[in-house]
């Protein structure tokens, strides 16, 4: 930098300029002294540049001598001629430019995650003015091979199978190589549903809103299944919101897809929400997607996962306990059968399976088992739906007796798509026609209908919000599943279960803060606001006019519950 030339900040004023310039009483005239140190303030500040501009009338402000701001952790750059850093991340920066064949297309704004497969950023395309995600995948031969299969996949589903956006699929624009480096163009969407339930202190949402979310999920569920495609990763994360105005929804992260004839891992989807054939090592269909979507429209219900288990064993031994055991066929067949049931032979020549207990699972795997933790007084499908808390404590009996025909429905609902056995579990079509969805007219496009009339986020029970806010999520891997040893050269190529992880590098505890989606980071807006209103002091009451048939909770019941959830929430912050 010339000596003759001062630049800072985006500031730049010939030396020969700073002689003779006016005291700082021209600078600022008389304010009185009421406003003058808030006038004082703007103008050292949001002003600065009209102060100095007072000063020197040759000044001139230019923001290309601005420091980028970078995005990227670890920033120090390493590989790629500098491009990248030690774990084959582009180093992202504030105002950085993107786009295919090094054209400088799209602006980045900010960062809205990071995970295994790379980084997703929010730009701006500098042509038509349009906030996208753009999905930067590191610079490893297997990720990139990966990534182009979700390519391939919403191209297929883009272009042939939902070609006029009419099935809740996200839609990719473009996709291209910047600096080594396999981009995807995805349009902007709003908050997840994770986020949603987080937001209302884990407390569940209404019949009606699980059903106009489970309504358009079904939807995808058959288009992708006609196109004999496995989403293989279905959970609340991701299945986002279009926008805050309407409670439509899109699917997104095809990263850990397959078509069903080119199965190439076997360690799939994230834990709470595997299903029992590919615990046990079975060959696997369309049907997984449907059990993960079983365990997604309970959880939006009870505000909690349904199967939380801490590793594969517990995972499995929570479903058994809910849903009841695996036919025999899939034990005797399944790769990890031998690994969870002991195998006898009758004297009549019959074969027998029981599940292993925990102390006999613990000492042939040579590792200590925990317990599994009940942070609910029954695994009970029956009592978990039907027993749960009203919507309000003032429901007249007809609102009652609707609102339990309701559940009833939901509980048929959720047993035929909870099948353990694939062969019996509700497909898609088969759902869709189910009273729990086909029952009630069609959904609104409208959020507020939902807040107008009353029926937005059930008021199920009495949290404290501090210890609310610690709930976290345990359903990823940590390496210390079973499956690792059997399918080491199956984890060379990564699957992408992880998903975005927001700024992990930032905040261990990301997934305890208010997280923003990984395509967009709107705060909630005032359409979900109501939607979010804390729950009443209690939610039913003694005196409450109820037929002494209806199943609901006794304030004994309902206060074991709340004890319940409070644990389920401290567990998961320490084991974080």
């Amino acid at each position: 930098m010339s000596s003759s030339m001062y630049q800072r900040q985006g500031f730049v004023m010939s030396t020969e300029q700073l002689g003779n310039q006016p005291s700082y009483k021209d600078w600022f005239p008389s304010l009185g002294r009421r406003n003058s140190n808030k006038h004082l303030i703007q103008k050292m500040t949001v002003n600065i540049c009209d102060t100095f501009r007072k000063r020197n009338p040759c000044f001139e402000y230019d923001t290309s001598f601005n420091p980028r701001r970078v995005l990227t952790k670890p920033s120090v750059p390493t590989k790629n001629d500098g491009y990248d850093n030690e774990n084959s991340d582009f180093i992202l920066y504030v105002h950085g430019l993107v786009g295919p064949n090094n054209e400088k297309k799209y602006l980045i704004i900010d960062v809205l995650g990071a995970g295994t497969f790379g980084q997703v950023a929010k730009c701006k395309n500098m042509t038509t003015g349009e906030l996208v995600g753009v999905k930067i995948i590191k610079n490893k031969p297997a990720y990139t091979k990966q990534s182009l299969v979700e390519v391939n996949i919403l191209k297929h589903l883009n272009t042939i199978s939902d070609p006029n956006d009419e099935h809740n699929i996200l839609r990719m624009k473009e996709s291209f190589m910047h600096k080594n480096h396999l981009c995807l163009v995805f349009e902007l969407l709003s908050v997840n549903l994770y986020e949603l339930v987080k937001q209302n202190h884990f407390k569940g949402l209404s019949t009606n809103l699980v059903r106009v979310f489970a309504t358009q999920m079904l939807d995808t569920l058959t288009i992708i299944k006609d196109a004999e495609i496995i989403h293989c990763d279905l959970k609340p994360e991701n299945i986002l919101l279009k926008s805050l105005e309407s409670p439509t929804i899109k699917i997104i992260d095809f990263g850990s897809a397959c078509h069903e004839s080119q199965q190439t891992y076997t360690y799939i989807q994230s834990r709470f929400y595997r299903s029992p054939e590919v615990l046990i090592g079975l060959r696997y269909t369309t049907a997984i997607d449907m059990w993960s979507f079983g365990c997604i429209v309970a959880e939006l219900y009870l505000g909690l996962p349904l199967f939380p288990g801490s590793s594969e064993y517990n995972q499995l031994t929570r479903i058994i306990e809910a849903v009841g055991n695996l036919p025999n066929y899939m034990i005797s067949e399944g790769k990890y059968g031998h690994r969870y049931y002991n195998k006898r032979t009758t004297f009549t020549g019959d074969i027998k399976y029981s599940f292993k207990d925990i102390q006999q699972y613990s000492e042939e795997r040579n590792k200590t088992e925990k317990p599994s933790k009940r942070y609910f007084s029954t695994f009970d499908l029956n009592e978990l739906v039907l027993k749960y808390p009203l919507p309000r404590k003032d429901m007249t009996s007809s609102e009652m007796e609707k609102e339990m025909k309701v559940r009833r429905n939901l509980l048929d609902f959720l047993k035929k798509v909870l099948q353990v056995d694939p062969i019996k579990r509700m497909t898609p079509q088969e759902a869709i026609n189910h009273p729990f969805i086909s029952g009630e007219k069609r959904f609104s496009r409208n959020l507020e209908e939902f807040i107008s009339l009353g029926k937005g986020i059930k008021k199920r029970t009495k949290h404290d919000d501090s210890d609310s806010s610690n709930r976290e999520r345990d359903d990823e891997d940590d390496g210390d599943d079973e499956d690792d040893e059997d399918d080491e050269d199956e984890q060379d190529v990564p699957s992408m279960l992880t998903g975005v992880r927001r700024r992990s590098y930032a905040n261990k505890e990301s997934r305890s803060s208010t997280s923003v989606s990984p395509y967009s980071r709107k705060r909630y807006g005032s359409i979900l606001s109501p939607l979010m209103s804390p729950p009443s002091e209690k939610s039913i009451t003694n005196s409450s006019p109820i037929s002494p048939s209806t199943e609901i909770l006794t304030e004994q019941a309902y206060n074991q519950n709340t004890n319940m959830m409070k644990r389920y929430r401290d567990h998961c912050h320490s084991n974080r």
